[in-house]
């Protein structure tokens, strides 16, 4: 529910993945493993989406 106040679609969804992975990539995350947290987060992201689009 905290997120609700927040529009969350597609392209908050991507922003926010993708700024998770470059995180990940400047601490130097195995790339193995930040292509296995990459896939989480999208999953995770995706369910957090409140907004079509």
């Amino acid at each position: 529910m905290r997120h609700m106040p927040f529009k969350i679609g597609i392209v908050e969804r991507d922003q926010w993945v993708e700024a998770m992975d470059q995180a990940m990539g400047e601490v130097g995350v195995d790339a193995d493993l930040r292509a296995r947290l990459k896939e989480s987060f999208m999953g995770t992201a995706d369910w957090m989406r409140n907004t079509p689009g």
